[in-house]
């Protein structure tokens, strides 16, 4: 018997799933893991472009996704696109904080600027967007919350 179309996961399905910087790279690949699992994603990208390419090429997938444009530093724009997912889902379970910058240079040449850019997008948007998560999941007693993001 050929098992090769199945779900590894299928606790997975129809789960919703928010991943942060989800438009690109390990974000994602990591959408569409879950979508191979038959999980509903939410992207929060702040490339628009990005993010209706990804969208596009889940939808291929036969996946359902949603495109939601915010930066995570923002916490009205955070709390805007938590509204929009849990509008379209109805609820969010999983949340898979992914965002994450680097100066990319030697420690020395990083100016403070980058370094704040830096921490607010690894820290405190991880920060606000646990929180955004958690306004929705400890009224509905579940839901789990996972850190990739890291300076």
């Amino acid at each position: 018997m050929d098992n090769t179309n199945q779900p590894l996961h299928p606790e997975l399905r129809g789960l919703s799933v928010v991943i942060t910087g989800g438009a690109k790279g390990i974000g994602l690949a990591t959408a569409q893991a879950f979508a191979r699992q038959g999980a509903r994603v939410a992207l929060l990208d702040m490339d628009a472009a990005a993010l209706d390419e990804a969208v596009a090429g889940l939808a291929a997938l036969g996946a359902e996704a949603l495109a939601c444009q915010a930066s995570v530093t923002d916490a009205d724009a955070v709390e805007r696109a938590f509204a929009q997912v849990e509008q379209a889902y109805g609820r969010i379970d999983v949340l898979v904080n992914n965002a994450g910058v680097s100066a990319n240079k030697p420690t020395l040449e990083v100016s403070v600027d980058e370094w704040r850019r830096a921490v607010d997008i690894n820290l405190t948007g991880v920060f606000l967007c646990a929180q955004a998560a958690g306004r929705r999941m400890v009224p509905a007693g579940s839901g789990a919350i996972i850190n990739l993001a890291s300076m």
